[in-house]
């Protein structure tokens, strides 16, 4: 009489938790499944890959059951979805295919000369900028004024955002013409970094901090 009275609650306890636990499955199902790369970026800002070995330097998010969820996703079939294909060239030369119109592969490599230095690039909020390892940019903004203390940083996929430069302001009415602006406040930057290292930069000092895309080539 005891043992069916035992099973009887077996059974009643494993009725009360199957809700629970199959919805415990359906959220772990939608949080893991994306429709868009839009939205898996909003969790995973680099994409996922299907292994350690396949992401090699570049720091994608390393799930097998991701992946599989979302494989749709990887247009290019190269065991990660969403990922940044300029930052993962980068990172993973040796991964990169180069196209050949033969049987044998002839890499194509263009060393163009370095500018000369500093080169003036005026930062614009929202957009990207490509850089060059070795060179020295003057990034700056026309002003309204002058002695306003701002800041340039840059976003490290190691460290972080650190900070680069402190602002300098001069009066330029080559760069800086629109009426009322005529100050441009400009940030050095010797380019060291490699490629794939820093991903944006940042101005602070403003009403609202500014930021772009950067992208470091050799």
């Amino acid at each position: 009489m005891s043992i069916i009275k035992n099973r009887k609650r077996v059974v009643l306890v494993f009725l009360l938790l199957f809700p629970l636990l199959t919805q415990q499955t359906s959220a772990l199902e939608y949080s893991t499944r994306f429709n868009t790369c839009a939205q898996m970026k909003k969790q995973y800002r680099f994409g996922v890959a299907l292994s350690l070995k396949i992401s090699g330097d570049y720091p994608a998010k390393i799930s097998k059951l991701i992946y599989q969820r979302n494989k749709g996703l990887d247009f290019d079939y190269d065991g990660i979805v969403c990922e940044n294909e300029t930052l993962q060239r980068n990172l993973n030369p040796s991964a990169t295919q180069v196209p050949t119109t033969s049987s044998t592969v002839q890499p194509v490599t263009t060393n163009a000369p370095l500018p000369t230095s500093p080169v003036f690039v005026e930062f614009r909020n929202g957009s990207s900028i490509t850089l060059r390892r070795g060179v020295t940019y003057q990034i700056y903004l026309c002003a309204d004024s002058a002695g306003a203390v701002s800041y340039m940083d840059y976003l490290s996929i190691k460290t972080g955002w650190t900070q680069k430069a402190i602002g300098v302001d001069l009066l330029d009415a080559t760069r800086c013409s629109n009426p009322g602006f005529p100050y441009r406040t400009s940030h050095g930057w010797f380019v060291t970094e490699n490629p794939g290292e820093v991903t944006s930069i940042r101005m602070r000092g403003w009403t609202e901090n500014l930021q772009m895309t950067v992208v470091i080539t050799n």
